[in-house]
Formats: structure tokens, C-alpha cells, sequence
């Protein structure tokens, strides 16, 4: 029987909380926040970011914290906020 490792993609971890957190933010209170449109802007901001795969907790931890620091947060941040303008100028909203 074949054991099937996790593979996880930190990039994406923090990507989709951050997209979460700012679309929750005073700073985009007419931005819908649905799952497709959440989905939709992780996935513009993914597409302009490094992946970060990893298989183990510390390798996630060492990954984790290479992110969080400041030059790579700054990039982070910046293809997020761009991609959730991209698509909040779609006329979706959430009913």
C-alpha cells in the first residue's frame, strides 16, 4: 500500500490568509469576499509568486519564516492587493 506524503504550499497558506484578512479589512468594505472571488484573487497573486513546497513541519517552519520576512511579505502583500483590485473591478458581489 502506497503512504501518500502531504505536499503543501506555504506560499499559498499565507497567501490565502492574507487575502482572507485584508478582504475583512476596513480597507475594502465594498469588495465582495465570497469564496470564488477569494479563490480567484489567490489565485492571480499565486500565479506572480515563488511556490514553497514543502513535506515536513520543519521544512514548513523554515519556509514559513523565510516568508514572513520583510522583502518577501512586502512582494507578498503587494500581489495580493493588486489582484484583489483586479477583481474587485469585476461587477460581482456575493447576494
Amino acid at each position: 500500500m502506497e503512504q501518500t506524503v502531504p505536499l503543501v504550499n506555504v506560499t499559498e497558506e499565507i497567501v490565502r490568509g492574507t487575502v482572507r484578512f485584508l478582504l475583512n479589512s476596513p480597507e475594502y468594505p465594498t469588495y465582495c469576499s465570497c469564496a470564488k472571488c477569494e479563490a480567484k484573487i489567490s489565485a492571480i497573486a499565486l500565479n506572480h509568486l515563488q511556490s514553497h513546497y514543502v513535506v515536513t513541519a520543519e521544512d514548513r517552519d523554515r519556509a514559513f519564516e523565510y516568508l514572513r520576512q520583510q522583502a518577501q511579505l512586502a512582494e507578498l502583500n503587494r500581489q495580493v492587493i493588486h489582484a484583489i483590485h483586479i477583481i474587485g473591478q469585476n461587477t460581482h458581489k456575493s447576494e
